[in-house]
């Protein structure tokens, strides 16, 4: 036997992975190979390993996409956004304008040569002649520079572009048409074909990422109820290498009882799969049973990247630990909330201590604590008001939420609605629901009962769960989305209303859902996305630059006579810019200390100890107050300050309508919560109207 082992090593080495064993005549009685090798085609697989199946490896990433899953590419959908239109008016954006206008010309001339409608939507043609539109004559030849006779496509029209994107127009030009599209290599898989060789139960890894939280848990509780067979597991010697053979522990009656899962208890796999059982379990648990494995962060709303990493800490069976969670419910329909309670009260049932910031009812009725800060916002606020349980709560006088708890005060319901007549769609209606009571609802008058209200209407959307979707939304009206966690609201409301108006329109877009046509009543100039993503990252900027009225601000100071005759302009009571800030800490009013390997600490400037200005500017004053009392004084306080300055006034108040009268002028806008920054972007777009109406 040592003999044998030593001449097969031997034949192994010199035969570069294969031995083949003969009998005395010379005929071959069967072979092996070294290593994990296809019998029929001899292509050699390396071994796996844990890398392998990472994209953030460069031994797992996909070459081409670099693990991302998705390359910039041309966007069809951005060459032809709006599809009823025809390709004589205009069906084609890039041939839309006096550049690339004889390209128009030639496809006109193809189209009739080849008798393709051109006055018919675009959506109606057939498909041999969008594949025409797009891909051009199948026997085009272009020439030596410029294009050739004949229809060249669009496709190749933008390869041509492609080979001339050394200049800065047409760089310009391409970026237009360019969006993020499923890498073609890997298919967005974000993995090296290497890694697509394995698979579990039929399903590769990127098969899993794909499934929501509750159909991966499911499938992972079916496939592992019984162990599997070696039948299942072993291949025949005939067609793998004896090396891809795995010996199955011998499984027993009473492990099996024992056990009734997994009788191979003991193995790494085993421990491996009850981990990721009970991690898909906690995201069940606090409603993401929807999400898939693969959604990128970027795309989870704040609540849902709280609850995600919730579940990271009730994996790791953390005690004795202080969780501080803000608002975890933003996102979360009412039908969930119990389930996140209950992870929370898990928590401290582990030993754990639980603050939440919190404005759910349910939450607050859950807790074993309640801690009320007020009495009001900004300067008014900071004080404890309340500190006790929900009963104590809702009887104290001084508790402002627990008089909407204990229902002493409520806010009232709008006496009438505005009357909608929407067309009807083609789309399935949901069973019948309750109407509205009479005593509820009052009607408002219209003198246009009868015919339909302007309405900006969808076809055939479909992105994620969204399938085949026909809607129509209400102009002119306030519109709700609503639904529980992972029906598709924000897949509605983001990728199908917002970047599908912005792909009609030619702009940007990070990921449109796929629209067949989008039709609206009424002309809308501009699209605006009012998200909790923050305004500014940079320190420098304020609600008072936001909102339009530090330049107002600046040019009083730089007309008081003190000013004037100090020869002060606009541009030195600036805190960004000129020669009134102070140079030491260039008009942030504090200083970065960099502490290496700890967090950074910021110190007040000691040259204008936080006020911003040299002291040549701060002895300026205008009714009483230098330009950093200014910066310090919050909205409500500057609307009694500038009550004869009306353009002032009027941004102040509107910045006072959205609930933030207690922020300070001054207060760097990277400092404000998701909400704040909502409601200020809002500001930029109600301070016109105001000045409309007023």
């Amino acid at each position: 036997q040592t003999r044998f082992v030593e001449a097969a090593q031997t034949a192994l080495h010199f035969g570069k992975g294969q031995l083949e064993i003969l009998d005395p005549k010379g005929q071959a009685i069967t072979t092996f190979f070294e290593g994990l090798r296809s019998p029929t085609t001899g292509h050699r697989f390396d071994r796996p390993q844990p890398s392998l199946f990472s994209f953030n490896s460069p031994i797992g990433a996909c070459e081409k996409c670099k693990g991302f899953g998705r390359t910039a590419e041309i966007d069809y959908r951005r060459i032809i956004p709006n599809t009823s239109l025809s390709l004589r008016d205009g069906a084609i954006r890039a041939f839309q304008g006096k550049v690339y206008q004889a390209s128009q010309k030639d496809l006109i001339r193809a189209c009739k040569a080849h008798d393709i409608p051109i006055d018919i939507p675009y959506r109606d043609l057939d498909e041999a002649s969008q594949h025409f539109v797009i891909e051009g004559e199948p026997n085009y030849s272009d020439g030596d520079k410029d294009f050739g006779t004949g229809w060249y496509g669009l496709h190749r029209f933008f390869q041509w572009l492609e080979r001339n994107s050394y200049k800065m127009h047409v760089r310009v030009f391409l970026s237009k048409y360019r969006s993020y599209m499923p890498c073609e290599a890997c298919g967005g898989s974000r993995l090296k074909p290497e890694a697509l060789y394995w698979k579990w139960q039929g399903h590769t890894l990127p098969d899993l990422y794909q499934l929501p939280i509750n159909d991966l848990l499911s499938l992972l509780k079916e496939k592992t109820t019984e162990p599997p067979s070696p039948a299942s597991i072993q291949s025949n010697s005939s067609n793998s290498s004896p090396s891809r053979q795995l010996q199955v522990p011998e499984v027993t009656e009473n492990s099996a009882d024992a056990c009734p899962r997994r009788p191979y208890l003991n193995s790494p796999a085993s421990a491996a799969l009850d981990a990721i059982l009970t991690r898909l379990g906690y995201l069940e648990s606090v409603g993401l049973s929807y999400l898939t494995l693969d959604r990128t962060s970027r795309t989870l709303s704040g609540g849902e990247a709280q609850r995600v990493k919730l579940t990271a800490c009730l994996g790791t069976s953390l005690v004795d630990t202080l969780f501080v969670l803000d608002e975890p419910s933003i996102g979360l329909h009412s039908r969930d909330i119990d389930r996140l309670i209950a992870i929370l009260q898990k928590l401290t049932q582990q030993g754990n201590t639980v603050v939440v910031v919190e404005h759910d009812e349910a939450l607050m009725r859950a807790a074993d604590t309640l801690i009320e800060i007020g009495p009001k916002p900004g300067n008014q606020g900071g004080q404890l008001v309340f500190q006790g349980d929900l009963p104590a709560m809702m009887a104290s006088e001084h508790s402002i939420t627990g008089a909407y708890l204990s229902s002493r005060s409520t806010l009232p319901l709008p006496d009438s609605y505005r009357t909608v007549h929407l067309p009807s769609t083609n789309s399935k209606t949901p069973p019948a629901t309750k109407k509205r009571p009479a005593s509820q609802t009052k009607k408002a008058k219209s003198p246009r009962a009868h015919q339909h209200s302007p309405t900006l209407s969808f076809q055939n959307v479909s992105k994620h769960n969204l399938r085949e979707l026909n809607f129509s939304l209400p102009l002119q009206r306030f519109v709700c989305l609503t639904g529980v966690s992972g029906s598709g609201k924000s897949s509605l409301l983001d990728n199908a209303i917002y970047q599908g108006l912005l792909s009609q329109k030619g702009q940007s877009t990070e990921d449109p859902a796929s629209i067949d046509a989008i039709h609206s009543d009424l002309k809308i100039d501009e699209v605006v996305l009012v998200d909790q993503s923050p305004i500014s990252r940079t320190p420098r900027s304020n609600p008072a630059l936001y909102s339009d009225i530090w330049d107002r601000i600046r040019t009083l100071f730089a007309r008081t006579e003190e000013a004037k005759r100090l020869d002060w302009t606009t541009s030195d009571f600036s805190f960004n810019t000129g020669k009134g800030r102070c140079e030491h800490c260039l008009g942030l009013g504090y200083e970065k200390v960099e502490m290496q390997f700890m967090a950074d600490l910021y110190v007040l400037c000691t040259e204008c100890e936080g006020q911003r200005f040299k002291s040549d500017i701060l002895g300026i004053t205008y009714e009483g107050k230098t330009i950093a009392d200014l910066l310090a004084m919050t909205v409500e306080d500057a609307l009694d300050f500038f009550a004869r300055q009306a353009p002032i006034r009027s941004r102040l108040a509107t910045l006072a309508d959205v609930g933030l009268g207690y922020l300070t002028l001054g207060q760097p806008l990277n400092t404000l919560s998701g909400g704040e920054s909502q409601r200020l972007k809002l500001v930029k777009y109600l301070s016109p109207i105001d000045a409309v109406e007023g």
